[in-house]
């Protein structure tokens, strides 16, 4: 499979993940949010574990040195950012430093 074509793959499968879940599962009636947060919290935390397994499938299964080293590390890609994001559902990781950051600079500009 071509490198650009894993690479395509991979984006596609991110953007689905964190933009088209969150969105599907958004429920909003008159600026009352009806759908729960939880449901989208399990759906990404399951699209993040299922692409780092058919990353990891993927890995294994390849001939091609160049590609299988493409593959290792689009999973470690997404088994990365699913331990960022259990993290932060459970509350060990925070952006309340971003957040100052960011109000800082919009007091200076």
């Amino acid at each position: 499979m071509p490198r650009v074509a894993i690479k395509l793959l991979n984006l596609a499968w991110l953007v689905i993940v964190f933009i088209g879940l969150p969105a599907a599962t958004h429920a909003q009636i008159a600026n009352w949010n009806i759908g729960p947060a939880s449901t989208s919290k399990m759906l990404i935390s399951g699209g993040l574990a299922l692409g780092a397994l058919a990353n990891f499938f993927m890995a294994v299964t390849r001939k091609k040195p160049k590609d299988r080293v493409l593959w290792w590390e689009w999973m470690a890609i997404f088994t990365a950012l699913l331990i960022v994001q259990y993290g932060y559902v459970n509350g060990y990781l925070n952006f309340n430093w971003l957040k100052h950051a960011l109000q800082w600079i919009q007091s200076k500009l």
